[in-house]
């Protein structure tokens, strides 16, 4: 792997508060700046700090992933990617963590109060309240509670994905490729859902293709969204077997839940593991358990994106530039100057003057 790569691993692995992005946003946007790309910082409406690398507004084919870092999770976490209705339960074992103890609550609360002889009024009243104080305490442990310090896989290994595009991509295809580091995917898909919104004109028919948890596993899983089918034969061909990874292409973006379900072109791409009776399956995310990340998975993901940056590259040169189709993000969000990142940027380097002086 690349230096960025290998520092990525080393210093840069938990990503969750201002202070730990911050500094992987300066790493970030120096490795872009070593590899030859401007790189661009925005802060959303939402709070979302994207880093975009490159041009998008000429690129044929942009690559993504979420840069943040999720909290640990309460319970097992397992993705079915040909079996999604197994994801469905999986998700419905989730509401259930957390309404479940905000009914025991009520029905805990409620005894009480009546033993204690308060009215049947002021019961309700503050079983209800209680009710509501362990749903949202259960709310905020899945989604803002301690770090997950082990995400080899979800998601340091897409972000090692982008970076290790970005430094081995050929100078001469550089223009024809562009990448964005997604904030805030772990609250919604925040990041993700900003950038389509506000960069929709330009990016209209272009090819997204999303990298999240590719770290462990020997099956790729390619799932394309309805509008990125007519780029199934040159992602097939690009990403193909013959790299050592097996590889399933998959109609319907949702088998893989995340950000490039966000867009129309979206490509989401993970890898999996297969159980004896042929189930592909992905799991420890969240967990200790997430400490590997393979480098034979990033190689064979570097490889293919560039080959098909490659197959990609004459189409680019003869795509008209909309950059003025749509106002800036500036001018749509009535916001200050964004936060340009090519040496660092302005708001960067006044977080980092704010994590020094912490």
């Amino acid at each position: 792997m690349k230096p960025s790569t290998v520092l990525l691993f080393a210093e840069y692995q938990t990503r969750k508060t201002k202070k730990q992005k911050t500094a992987f946003i300066q790493q970030a946007c120096a490795a872009a700046a070593n590899a030859g790309y401007p790189s661009n910082v925005f802060r959303t409406r939402s709070g979302a700090r994207n880093i975009i690398v490159g041009d998008v507004d000429f690129a044929s084919v942009i690559f993504t992933a979420h840069y943040d870092t999720p909290s640990r999770s309460l319970l097992p976490s397992f993705v079915f990617p040909t079996m999604p209705y197994l994801t469905t339960l999986y998700r419905i074992a989730v509401a259930l963590a957390v309404l479940i103890p905000a009914f025991l609550g009520y029905l805990l609360g409620s005894a009480i109060f009546t033993a204690v002889g308060i009215p049947p009024a002021v019961t309700v009243l503050l079983s209800m309240l209680l009710s509501i104080g362990l749903f949202v305490a259960a709310l905020l442990l899945f989604v803002s509670g301690p770090a997950c310090t082990s995400n080899a896989n979800a998601n340091t290994s897409g972000v090692a994905a982008l970076l290790e595009i970005m430094a081995e991509i050929p100078e001469e295809l550089r223009s024809t490729a562009a990448f964005v580091f997604f904030d805030e995917h772990e609250n919604g898909c925040l990041g993700s859902r900003d950038f389509a919104k506000k960069y929709r004109r330009r990016i209209a028919k272009k090819l997204i293709i999303n990298f999240d948890c590719v770290g462990v596993g020997d099956e790729m899983v390619v799932a394309l969204r309805p509008g990125a089918k007519k780029f199934a034969e040159d992602i097939s061909i690009s990403f193909n077997e013959k790299r050592g990874l097996s590889v399933t292409v998959l109609n319907g973006g949702g088998r893989i839940p995340s950000d490039h379900n966000k867009f129309k072109f979206g490509v989401g791409i993970s890898t999996f593991k297969k159980a004896a009776s042929g189930t592909l399956y992905m799991d420890g995310i969240y967990s200790d358990s997430d400490n590997i990340c393979e480098e034979k998975n990033i190689k064979f993901i570097t490889e293919s994106a560039i080959e098909l940056v490659e197959r990609l590259a004459p189409e680019a040169r003869d795509l008209p530039t909309t950059a003025e189709e749509e106002p800036s993000i500036r001018a749509i969000e009535k916001e200050p100057e964004p936060e340009v990142a090519a040496e660092g940027g302005a708001e960067v380097a006044a977080d980092a003057s704010e994590t020094a002086q912490a």
